[in-house]
């Protein structure tokens, strides 16, 4: 396929899904979402991982069902955009508290887009190192972190202002962040006292 159709084909793809996140996010809250894209970037990576080293091993046989890599890149931009792209993005201006969110928001900008030049740099080099699918494990790797990272850790901020997620951090009502369907961390309300700093309990 020419380089600029594929270009153009997953900028069409991005444009679509990000509507459609925009719908959904209010309706199933960003932690599922999230939970929901890692799980699909997991198995799109998984399946490529497995088709890729097979074939460096079996370098003879005739490829059967070539375009099923193309099918898993087509799919895991669709995963990407459905939460773990758009939603950070969101939440960096929900958990950050007021008086440090807009240092804070430029500041895990700056690294993100750090962290995205690192890996378009060294992406070459990981390819002659570890090869097409030791690159693409790696990448598997980072989307089962952010699996279990959805599941234990992140909240749920659906429905919540930024003044009550606010004031669930510094605990000034009762059930923490347990908002809908979150099975991430809650506060500790024993740690919420002068001169103390919150911890986080994990279940």
């Amino acid at each position: 396929m020419n380089n600029y159709v594929s270009s153009i084909m997953v900028g069409v793809i991005r444009f679509i899904m990000s509507i459609i996140t925009a719908v959904l996010v209010n309706r199933f809250g960003r932690r599922v979402l999230c939970m929901s894209s890692s799980a699909g970037m997991t198995i799109t990576m998984l399946v490529m991982v497995v088709f890729f080293k097979y074939y460096e091993v079996h370098t003879e046989e005739t490829r059967i069902f070539p375009l099923l890599p193309l099918v898993c890149v087509i799919f895991n931009v669709m995963f990407s955009m459905v939460g773990m792209l758009p939603i950070p993005w969101i939440l960096v201006g929900e958990l950050f508290p007021l008086e440090v969110r807009s240092i804070m928001s430029g500041v895990v900008i700056c690294i993100a887009q750090c962290f995205i030049f690192i890996f378009v740099k060294i992406y070459p080099d990981m390819i002659s190192f570890l090869n097409f699918s030791g690159t693409l494990g790696t990448f598997l790797a980072a989307s089962v972190v952010a699996l279990v990272f959805c599941k234990y850790v992140l909240p749920e901020t659906k429905n919540k202002s930024l003044q009550e997620i606010e004031d669930c951090f510094k605990n000034r009502k009762s059930g923490g962040l347990e908002g809908y369907d979150n099975r991430g961390f809650v506060l500790n309300p024993e740690s919420f006292k002068t001169d103390e700093i919150f911890t986080v309990q994990v279940h």
